[in-house]
């Protein structure tokens, strides 16, 4: 494999990548977009509401974790959700310039 040429770029350019990877995919939109209008969900609500298997909804989860997107906090059975708007705004300041 090739060196990577990742290091050219800056590093608000590389975290602007990671955010807009892990909201590559529909079903993250869709529980980015469900956070934005309510505080706080269980990861529970989102497989019914999305018809996805709870396995499914934890990977998506994770992956918009890693992008500091969200924060989840363990209780009993279920994971509490909760965004993290100020990261969702680089992406927002970016599209609009």
């Amino acid at each position: 494999m090739g060196a990577s040429k990742a290091d050219q770029f800056s590093q608000d350019f590389k975290n602007l990548s990671v955010t807009a990877s892990a909201l590559a995919h529909p079903a993250r939109v869709a529980i980015i977009n469900e956070l934005r209008r309510t505080s706080m969900l269980r990861s529970t609500d989102f497989s019914g509401w999305l018809k996805l298997h709870p396995t499914t909804i934890h990977h998506h989860l994770q992956k918009l974790k890693r992008a500091n997107l969200i924060e989840m906090e363990y209780a009993v059975h279920h994971y509490t959700i909760r965004l993290i708007s100020e990261n969702l705004e680089d992406l927002h300041c970016f599209l609009r310039n």
